[in-house]
């Protein structure tokens, strides 16, 4: 899919992941011309086996946003699951707090969706314009700038483009190319993910458990109604030797360790496991350039809130160079970028400190503060007015939500 000519473009944006795909997207029917780089190109539809391991829980200001740029359509033709409710209590407590979509008057909280499903489905709506460029594979070999970016490629390919977006993950090439230092915390924790089939139905609900290692969750799965991803966030010794079990000593240890709440665990596929990290970059905007996705941070996956907050960088930078395009003000300025990065770090920031907040506190084993936890949670439970704020906050639908990821008018 590499082009042959070489020409100037306005953005360039390196990453063809979920995050930079879905900026271009929001921005291809604008009449922008758009350069998309990677290193590969995701696989073929042709070449999916089985479940992806790699999920994400999708949250309804994620779901408007697909809706509103045209993605909603090719993924609700595959593999989806809504979920309807939320579970979540701690290993040997006596509380748990569950939260209903009808609470709100929605008729499910989010989606659980594989990685590739939207990646494909992005791809596909892509293919629409002519406007967008796939530069795909490429290595860059140099980027230099004066008055716009000029890139090169080991192939001998060039470009030059107005904006540069890192949407290259939490290595960013462009990152580290921009000099912009990174904060970074050893979370020292690894997450196993793997899909599994239990004894007993999900019932289109996410649920969670904080072991004394870490939290465990189980989430629904389409087409086999006992099918779930889980995703195990735990100590390196407790992961280890979890990544070291055979199939039926892990799905025995599993199923006991999440209390059989879903029957015993019947079938595991192959588990992979990944260091946790936050990373927050100490700004997400250069000259002529801005991060989004992982490259600006990266949290804790306990709530699955990290591929939320990159659709929302890329909804929110998507918004404010559609406002500098009709004004006529140049979509690198510097006072667009500085309205990117000021509606979007005390967002992502507040997210951080929460998530952070909610790990570090269920790590306690103190057992007068375990009590003290557990009448929390019962009390919030019982709380409406707080119960229906946290819920909103999770699925995205409070706070500065864009335009463009608010729920679509003709839904």
């Amino acid at each position: 899919m590499a082009e042959s000519d070489s020409k100037q473009y306005e953005i360039a944006i390196v990453g063809a992941g979920m995050v930079g795909l879905s900026l271009a997207c929001a921005l291809a029917d604008k009449g922008i011309e758009i350069a998309i780089l990677d290193r590969s190109m995701p696989p073929s539809k042709a070449s999916w086996q089985g479940f992806d391991p790699r999920v994400s829980a999708i949250v309804k200001s994620s779901e408007h946003f697909f809706k509103n740029i045209g993605v909603w359509s090719f993924i609700e033709n595959e593999r989806h699951c809504a979920y309807q409710g939320m579970e979540v209590w701690e290993q040997d407590g006596t509380a748990r707090i569950e939260f209903d979509a009808m609470e709100l008057g929605y008729t499910e909280l989010g989606y659980i969706i594989e990685n590739r499903i939207m990646q494909w489905a992005m791809m596909e709506k892509l293919k629409q314009y002519n406007s967008v460029h796939w530069l795909c594979p490429e290595n860059i070999s140099q980027i230099t700038k004066e008055k716009v970016w000029e890139i090169e490629f080991e192939s001998g390919l060039k470009l030059t483009a107005e904006l540069l977006v890192g949407a290259d993950g939490a290595f960013s090439y462009v990152r580290d190319f921009l000099g912009i230092e990174i904060k970074e915390t050893n979370l020292e924790h690894k997450a196993l993910v793997c899909n599994v089939v239990c004894e007993k139905e999900h019932n289109n609900i996410a649920r969670q458990i904080f072991l004394k290692s870490g939290p465990l969750a189980f989430l629904p799965l389409a087409e086999n109604p006992r099918s779930c991803s889980i995703v195990w966030s735990s100590d390196y010794h407790t992961s280890e030797n979890l990544m070291a079990m055979d199939e039926a000593a892990f799905n025995d240890f599993l199923g006991k360790k999440f209390e059989n709440t879903l029957g015993k665990i019947q079938s595991s596929d192959k588990r992979f496991s990944f260091p946790l990290f936050q990373r927050h970059a100490e700004t997400y905007i250069s000259e002529q350039a801005a991060l989004i996705g992982d490259a600006a941070h990266t949290i804790h996956p306990l709530a699955g809130q990290g591929v939320n907050l990159g659709y929302m960088d890329a909804a929110v930078l998507a918004e404010e160079i559609i406002r500098a395009k009709k004004r006529g003000i140049a979509i690198s300025g510097k006072e667009v970028l500085r309205r990117y990065e000021r509606r979007r770090r005390g967002q992502v920031t507040l997210m951080m400190t929460t998530m952070r907040g909610f790990q570090q506190t269920f790590s306690i084993r103190n057992a007068d503060f375990i009590g003290l936890r557990n009448l929390g949670v019962r009390l919030t439970n019982r709380i409406a007015p707080v119960k229906h704020h946290i819920l909103s906050r999770a699925m995205g639908i409070d706070g500065d939500v864009p335009d463009i990821a608010r729920e679509p008018l003709n839904s």
